[in-house]
């Protein structure tokens, strides 16, 4: 009989008997599984595990590689696993969304993800992402609170990854075989306690790791724990007590540092732009232009700083490619007198020529072509946006060194003039900015210290403020700023870190209102956003899809399914329901 570490059996005291399975009414045999005295499949499973909270029997019938799940003697969902031998199953639920997901792991260094419920249990899987995971891989666990994945790699590392599908697909090593570590013997099952206390089962010996579930490790390193077990197969643990190989003996009482990750509200995309053709940092920063007489079809103008300029309609279908060169920011303003007529412009920064790129924008139509360029110092430039005064229009353009240059464009003969208008600098590298036209200021992220407030009027002294520091709330990198021109205007920030977006009000003194991520829309089969870079906001109602206006943002890992870079559109009548305003 294969061990089975049940995580019902490592609850505590009164929380063990509140749970649906208890490990003596589990039977499994080659002649099946079973649970309080009830057949729930014939023949061979393996693997068995159970949910974090103990209310989910997971299982495979080796007769016919169907995944099972149950909730007591109910099967809730059924899958056939057709691509791989599954050497461990786990489930973890987001508590970001409360979805339920399930990780079907293989011995041979692959996996996948499964969405299986939202609000109710799907009828066949949605199959989200493929894992990278070490080469014959034994056991998983989760912990919903910390937002863990534990992965065993059979007698040589025990390692811990991202659980939630936005998050960084990173790992951080927890134990290891000697010299690196003192793991010992193959990992035959894993499991957490409810209060955070990783457990393994290895061939000689049970582990505990009570700092597991933190973020990053203890200076002093992961703490662990050995109680020997000579020879034992199955693994029993209920309460506080072990049994090892018929030897019950107390858990010690350990101090658990348990965390837990901040739950941070959500909102979904409802449509998104067709993705960049290749894997990989391609699609940087999007801007709006909104269609006056018909909003329903305005257009999202989007960079591939590999290359090109695109344009999407709001259906996230690709109009244009401007194959102009890397461009990397970009903004629109609209109603500009050129050679005689009226058109709308937009600006992006050209990271091959260092220069402001100048296209116009057809008012009735939408269509983008090329006008020119505007020359700049700079030797690295990055950071755009435009601004729009009485009779005028400009742009701010940045250098990663910090320097910020004013430009004033103006109609010469049909073409586009610039013209060197302001010239000040911020100590480290910038990126992201927006400008309020209506109350003459110009907002800047410093990318690792924060947000910056300035006067917008050239003619004025360039001293900032810093409105809104790097800390617990707006995570490093300041990527895109945006402005909702609403009653009471609102600047959204996207704070990369960690893959958030934090709101506060565009007037002074520009309090905090609240933050929020764009999480999965399982319905619509559109997945979150993550590593967001360029943002940009409209107030104004584009059909009855966006009443309120529409959030455009970067998504840099766009993974259902696992693509390339696109742009995610979301009503921002959800974010002013979430921030309650």
């Amino acid at each position: 009989m294969k061990a089975l570490l049940t995580l019902t059996l490592l609850a505590q005291g009164a929380l063990a008997s509140q749970l649906p399975y208890q490990g003596s009414e589990l039977d499994i045999s080659q002649q099946g599984l079973s649970w309080q005295g009830k057949t729930l499949v014939k023949g061979a499973v393996d693997p068995v595990n159970l949910s974090q909270d103990g209310a989910l029997l997971m299982a495979v019938d080796k007769a016919d590689q169907q995944l099972r799940l149950w909730q007591g003697a109910k099967e809730v969902f059924s899958a056939p696993v057709t691509d791989r031998v599954v050497e461990a199953v786990c489930s973890y639920q987001s508590p970001r969304d409360g979805s339920l997901h399930l990780f079907i792991l293989d011995d041979r260094g692959s996996g996948e993800e499964w969405l299986v419920k939202t609000s109710h249990w799907l009828k066949a899987p949605k199959r989200l992402r493929t894992l990278n995971i070490p080469y014959k891989s034994t056991a998983c666990a989760t912990d919903s609170a910390s937002e863990s994945l534990f992965i065993s790699e059979d007698d040589q590392a025990l390692w811990r990854y991202s659980a939630e599908l936005e998050a960084e697909p990173k790992r951080q090593l927890l134990d290891a075989a000697a010299p690196f570590g003192a793991l010992s013997g193959e990992t035959k099952a894993l499991a957490v306690r409810p209060d955070g206390l990783l457990v393994r089962l290895g061939t000689h010996s049970l582990d505990l790791y009570p700092n597991a579930t933190r973020p990053k490790a203890p200076e002093q390193g992961t703490q662990r724990l050995t109680l020997s077990k000579p020879g034992a197969e199955l693994l029993a643990v209920n309460g506080d007590s072990a049994n090892l190989g018929g030897t019950v003996q107390a858990l010690p009482k350990l101090a658990v540092s348990h965390y837990q990750a901040p739950v941070i509200a959500e909102v979904q995309a409802i449509s998104q732009t067709l993705p960049a053709d290749r894997i990989g940092d391609a699609m940087d920063d999007p801007a709006i232009w909104v269609n006056h007489q018909h909003p329903e079809q305005s257009r999202v103008l989007g960079t591939d700083k590999r290359g090109a300029l695109e344009v999407y309609d709001l259906n996230g279908k690709r109009l244009q490619r401007l194959a102009v060169g890397r461009v990397n920011n970009v903004d629109v303003r609209q109603g500009f007198r050129l050679g005689g007529k009226t058109v709308d412009i937009a600006t992006a920064s050209h990271r091959d020529h260092n220069a402001i790129s100048v296209f116009a924008i057809a008012p009735d139509s939408g269509d983008v072509s090329l006008l020119g360029e505007v020359p700049t110092p700079l030797k690295d430039i990055y950071g755009l946006c435009m601004y729009q005064p009485q009779g005028q229009l400009q742009v701010f353009v940045n250098d990663k060194n910090g320097r910020v240059l004013q430009y004033r464009l103006d109609d010469n003969q049909g073409a586009i003039k610039g013209t060197l208008v302001r010239d000040f600098r911020v100590n480290t590298q910038p990126e992201g900015c927006v400008a309020d036209d209506k109350r003459g200021r110009f907002f800047l992220g410093e990318e690792d210290v924060g947000i910056w407030a300035f006067n917008a009027d050239d003619t004025q002294a360039p001293a900032g403020t810093l409105i809104a520091k790097v800390g617990p709330m707006l995570h490093a990198d300041v990527e895109g700023l945006a402005l909702w021109q609403g009653q009471r205007p609102i600047l959204v920030a996207s704070s990369q870190g960690n893959d958030s977006y934090v709101a506060y009000s565009a007037l002074p003194p520009y309090q905090l209102l609240g933050r929020f991520r764009i999480g999965l829309n399982s319905e619509a089969g559109i997945d979150g956003t993550s590593e967001t870079d360029g943002i940009d906001i409209t107030s104004l109602a584009l059909g009855k899809a966006y009443p309120q206006g529409l959030l455009a943002v970067q998504d840099g890992r766009k993974r259902l399914p696992e693509q390339g870079q696109n742009f995610k559109l979301v009503p921002f009548d959800a974010v002013l329901k979430l921030l309650q305003q």
